[in-house]
């Protein structure tokens, strides 16, 4: 028994030292004892809800990086979900009429790359096809109908861009020095000039041997497209 007090003596002995250089744990041992059952679940539900608001913010963060602060005079709008189509021809956009959008403005994407020659620069996407009060339909370069008018690189080499799930640049002069990795940019009268397509790709022959054709490679991940920017004319 004497045993035992004397342990006792040397445990509180040496818990009563612990505190007077260090305050902070007594806080915490009072804290400790004098929690209320259910205070923890509380305080569990909390951190739950914290960390949910983060999530959400990490995702508007992420929709901001696709508008960036450039001069460019335009609408910001927000794509409606494709899924499960996924097309790529036409999206629908949050914005229309009563944003002042109309038929044939340019629609661009910004790309935020990390390497590459369009590193944050914005890209030509498509145009505006239909416009209702709140909504406005956007024909893609993806649409197999599209063809529009583009120079490659610095030389400004002539070529017409031809749409599709995989766009291709057509009617490139046989005798016209190109390289992959050039980037294609728009000449279209309907269309600001000067604005990115994508860059050269897989450069080959047309069929006939007259022309040289290439893809167009684009560098953003279509599934990623949330927000777009609407160019005023």
């Amino acid at each position: 028994m004497r045993k035992k007090n004397v342990f006792l003596g040397i445990l509180i002995f040496g818990l009563l030292v612990l505190i007077l250089f260090n305050p902070k744990l007594g806080w915490d041992l009072r804290s400790f004892l004098a929690k209320e059952p259910g205070e923890e679940t509380e305080r569990e539900r909390l951190t739950l809800e914290n960390e949910s608001l983060k999530a959400e913010l990490i995702k508007l963060g992420d929709l901001k990086e696709q508008l960036p602060k450039i001069t460019t005079d335009f609408t910001p709008a927000l794509v409606y979900s494709r899924y499960p189509f996924n097309l790529k021809n036409e999206i629908l956009l949050n914005a229309g009429r009563g944003q002042g959008i109309g038929v044939n403005q340019a629609v661009t994407l910004f790309v935020k790359e990390k390497s590459g020659l369009l590193k944050n620069d914005e890209i030509l996407l498509g145009r505006i096809k239909e416009v209702k009060e709140r909504t406005s339909l956007v024909t893609t370069i993806f649409d197999p109908e599209w063809k529009s008018e583009a120079k490659i690189g610095k030389p400004g080499v002539e070529a017409l861009v031809i749409g599709g799930g995989e766009p291709r640049l057509t009617l490139i002069k046989k005798e016209a020095k190109i390289q992959e990795g050039e980037v294609v940019y728009s000449t279209d009268e309907r269309f600001p000039y000067g604005l990115p397509l994508g860059e050269v790709w897989n450069i080959g022959w047309s069929k006939d041997q007259l022309f040289q054709e290439a893809d167009l490679k684009m560098n953003y991940d279509w599934s990623q497209i949330k927000a777009v920017m609407v160019l005023k004319k």
